[in-house]
């Protein structure tokens, strides 16, 4: 699927390049509602009769509450503001905004479904950056030719410092290359809190997917061609889980992945109180599972406190 949609962006961009900037903004704007929707809820956590939860119906979209027009409000200046002057700090503002609205929605509970989608994830940016030219008109790289075509939040973008700033060109990072491993460092930050109690896990990948941001910049710089990111971040990332699981005896446990618990217990009693990444565990309600009876990906939304 992801295989195909970037082959009909690379033969169509210029035809459908509009509508996919509209309904990325679109999708902006609801990202960057829901996201600080919740957080002004958990910020000021509010009670029932609070001005922010207060809720009233508008024509077509219903009922909304304050904090939610607040939110919406915010992403419709921000996303306004970034269609009218493609600026690059906006459009990753807006990226921000899209990946951890991702990143709070979809869950990893198991390590191997993360490593095979990981690997897979690996050969397809192979592919597509270093063997598409050998296949396509003039020896266009299709994801090169894709990133580069549009000029939406999909990415980070980071100009070049030069004398020729700031009209000089751009770094560019994609969303690919941070929800995917963000999904599984997730994973590796909430087995290491709510299953063994322990930050190694998450120091460990933080630092291997650092690391491997530097190898690609390196790489960049150094043969002046575009370099697939997860070439250098899935290695990173198995090496990391594979050497922290069987150094502290636990990769059977890894590959078990989070135990279900009846709701409002954790393996990890500490956790009974507050969730060290800034949101309450026993906020999350699962209202979905993907993966069959293993419940390998979960989708969840975030409830409101009281």
């Amino acid at each position: 699927m992801s295989s195909t949609m970037l082959l009909v962006l690379y033969l169509f961009l210029d035809q459908i390049k509009f509508v996919f900037t509209i309904l990325i903004c679109i999708s902006c704007i609801g990202c960057i509602s829901l996201i600080l929707e919740d957080y002004q809820l958990q910020f000021f956590k509010p009670g029932e009769n609070s001005l922010i939860k207060r809720k009233f119906t508008l024509p077509l979209f219903g009922e909304v509450t304050v904090a939610g027009l607040i939110g919406t409000l915010v992403g419709i200046i921000l996303t306004g503001s970034w269609y009218l002057t493609h600026f690059w700090l906006l459009n990753n503002i807006l990226a921000f905004f899209l990946a951890l609205t991702f990143l709070k929605t979809l869950r990893l509970t198991t390590l191997i479904p993360g490593m095979v989608l990981l690997g897979l994830l690996f050969f397809y940016d192979i592919f597509w950056v270093f063997l598409s030219p050998y296949f396509t008109t003039g020896g266009k790289s299709v994801m090169v030719a894709v990133a580069t075509g549009l000029d939406i939040p999909i990415k980070l973008v980071m100009p070049h410092l030069t004398n020729d700033y700031p009209t000089t060109a751009c770094s560019l990072l994609g969303l690919g290359d941070i929800l995917i491993p963000g999904i599984f460092l997730t994973f590796m930050a909430r087995f290491g809190y709510e299953v063994v109690n322990t930050t190694t896990y998450f120091n460990a990948g933080m630092i291997a997917y650092a690391l491997s941001l530097i190898a690609c910049g390196v790489s960049l710089f150094v043969f002046k061609a575009a370099q697939p990111a997860l070439l250098y971040i899935v290695p990173a990332l198995f090496v990391a889980v594979i050497i922290v699981g069987c150094r502290r005896g636990e990769w059977e446990m890894l590959k078990q992945g989070i135990p279900k618990m009846p709701h409002g217990q954790y393996r990890n009693q500490a956790l009974s109180e507050e969730d060290p990444f800034g949101s309450t565990i026993r906020e999350i309600e699962k209202s979905r599972k993907l993966g069959g009876t293993a419940g390998q990906f979960e989708l969840t939304r975030i409830n409101k406190s009281n």
